[in-house]
């Protein structure tokens, strides 16, 4: 398991396209993140909402995307940390909400990376809450591009933190 100095979001036993990949993850909820769209929303449409069981949202892959310049330039590709940082912005929808504090990305385990995703692709974000325990939530996630599964997660680890949705303080 590698965990990340920034943020403490820890990948355990990812896989693309079969070959096992571990590394050090950062994900970015602020206005700046790849995956956030206008005022810092990281969805183009939110579809579904079932507080504390299930969120369903669509996040489009636009071609103007800075990280596709260099990620890669011949075959843009949108990097699998950024698919996982919006599913776990996904989670936070069905999660119960606490003033200041929110719900950070602390962990995901079980990861596959099936399929590439491309500029123009139509992102479907889906996020089932299996457990919410005090300030800790385990989820289980999928992302679809016309209904093929291009990533699964099947242990995402959310805490709650002490900070605010500016900044990553108390992040686990």
């Amino acid at each position: 398991m590698t965990e990340s100095a920034t943020t403490g979001f820890a990948v355990t036993g990812s896989a693309l396209t079969g070959s096992a990949v571990t590394g050090p993850v950062t994900t970015g909820p602020t206005a700046g993140s790849p995956t956030a769209g206008p005022a810092g929303i990281p969805f183009d449409r939110i579809t579904e909402v079932s507080p504390g069981r299930r969120a369903v949202a669509v996040r489009h892959v636009p071609h103007t995307l800075d990280v596709l310049d260099t990620h890669f330039p011949r075959f843009p590709v949108l990097p699998g940390v950024l698919i996982l940082d919006a599913l776990a912005h996904t989670a936070e929808l069905a999660l119960p909400a606490d003033g200041a504090r929110r719900w950070t990305p602390a962990e995901a385990r079980r990861l596959r990376f099936r399929h590439y995703v491309t500029p123009g692709d139509r992102l479907e974000l889906t996020v089932d809450i299996e457990e919410i325990d005090g300030d800790t939530a385990r989820c289980r996630g999928t992302a679809r591009v016309d209904g093929r599964t291009v990533t699964t997660v099947r242990e995402l680890l959310l805490v709650r933190s002490g900070g605010t949705a500016d900044g990553p303080e108390g992040a686990v």
